[in-house]
């Protein structure tokens, strides 16, 4: 039910933004780097009749120094914002700065949240 929408979300966010290159996974690698992203279900809500409104939280791990990570955050979020809602598979509701937790510790990265029936 959510497959095509995620395939379509990682090939969206797969390129170079903001001079950033950013490859998309349909789900979160083992092994990750600055540039790996991948969509999440947020929530799944019910909408009229048979429809589902479905979030997606889409992480892009940026670089483990803060100041560059935000940097980066500035520079590749309006492209990547393009790219998400040129696929027709939703609409970008919000984005924030979060952490990714690994066993190496906590990564910088940014959220796209994006909304889809």
């Amino acid at each position: 039910m959510f497959s095509t929408t995620r395939e379509e979300i990682a090939e969206a966010v797969t390129g170079t933004f903001g001079g950033m290159k950013i490859v998309g996974y349909a789900y979160r690698p083992a092994d990750f780097k600055a540039g790996a992203s991948w969509p999440l279900i947020d929530t799944i809500e019910r909408g009229p009749g048979d429809a589902f409104l479905v979030s997606w939280n889409v992480i892009v791990v940026l670089s483990a120094d803060e100041r560059t990570a935000m940097e980066q955050f500035e520079d590749v979020l309006p492209a990547l914002i393009a790219a998400i809602e040129d696929t027709d598979t939703g609409y970008v509701a919000s984005a924030a700065p979060v952490t990714v937790t690994t066993s190496a510790g906590d990564l910088f990265a940014l959220s796209i949240n994006v909304r889809s029936e």
